[in-house]
């Protein structure tokens, strides 16, 4: 098998161990994970948090700077911190078996390697 084949082979295998798409194998979290973290690298993802920060800012003077207007996005931006590192975990974890199967495939396509 040529170096050529290898790669078709392997980058094959990697898209489809790396699929964004459903499949049919039920890992949920798995799928959730991949269309989330797609979502969250967004522009509009953001362009979202972006107006959230705006909105609460300009909200301030209603609420007089009180301690509860400060727990608001204390609160928010922990909940999302603490959910954003499973996220970025998965997809780590993802893009990194997808380069040990790369790595996998061309070592073992070089003759002297073996």
């Amino acid at each position: 098998m040529s170096v050529d084949q290898t790669v078709q082979k392997v980058n094959a295998a990697v898209r489809e161990s790396t699929n964004v798409k459903p499949s049919a194998t039920g890992d949920a979290f798995g799928q959730f994970s991949a269309k989330a973290s797609a979502w969250v690298g967004s522009k509009w993802a953001f362009l979202a948090a972006v107006l959230v920060i705006a909105g609460w800012a300009a909200t301030g003077p209603l609420f007089h700077y009180s301690d509860t207007w400060q727990l608001v996005i204390n609160t928010g931006t922990t909940i999302v911190t603490f959910i954003m590192v499973f996220l970025i975990q998965n997809t780590q974890n993802r893009d990194a078996r997808a380069i040990n199967l790369k790595l996998d495939e061309l070592i073992h396509s070089i003759d002297k390697a073996v």
